[in-house]
């Protein structure tokens, strides 16, 4: 089932696109501040999905469009744990029951163990206040909003990424 798939913070829609090629019954959102979504027409228009999505400009710390999966990549370690909860909270609302969240970050290992996740959660505390996070402390974010972890995805091959999909109670 196709469903509508809302890009949280997905400035131009890269992913956004590659999921409605995907789900070729699916519609999409895109989310970002209007600067960011200025080139979000033409790459979407060349990625032959622009029929299918609907850009909204607005700010993800305030509210997200309803969805039945929201998305977000490379958005919460921008952020500290409050703003990551505001975020996740918003997709909360937006969402209804049974409804998913899907989480693309790189990961901080559980035990100390070297990872390239370190070097990023350093680079993200100076750069921005945000963070790297474990899979527990993902779980820790989203599991008062509602949410319980149904899969952990590694991205093979691209540093220590992961796909964490979220299932709305």
């Amino acid at each position: 089932a196709g469903g509508r798939i809302v890009e949280v913070g997905g400035s131009r829609g890269t992913l956004l696109s590659y999921l409605l090629r995907v789900v070729p019954d699916a519609t999409g959102v895109l989310l970002d501040r209007p600067e960011a979504l200025a080139a979000a027409p033409d790459y979407l228009t060349a990625a032959g999905v622009a029929g299918r999505v609907e850009l909204v400009p607005g700010d993800f710390l305030r509210e997200v469009p309803p969805g039945d999966l929201h998305v977000l990549c490379h958005t919460l370690h921008n952020w500290d744990d409050e703003h990551a909860r505001a975020i996740i909270g918003n997709c909360a609302r937006a969402s209804h029951p049974g409804g998913g969240l899907m989480v693309i970050d790189q990961l901080l290992p559980d035990g100390p163990e070297p990872s390239l996740a370190h070097l990023m959660d350093l680079i993200m505390m100076l750069a921005l206040g945000g963070r790297e996070r474990t899979r527990a402390q993902h779980e820790a974010l989203t599991g008062p909003a509602g949410y319980t972890l149904v899969r952990d995805t590694p991205v093979t091959d691209v540093l220590p990424w992961r796909v964490l999909e979220f299932e709305r109670r």
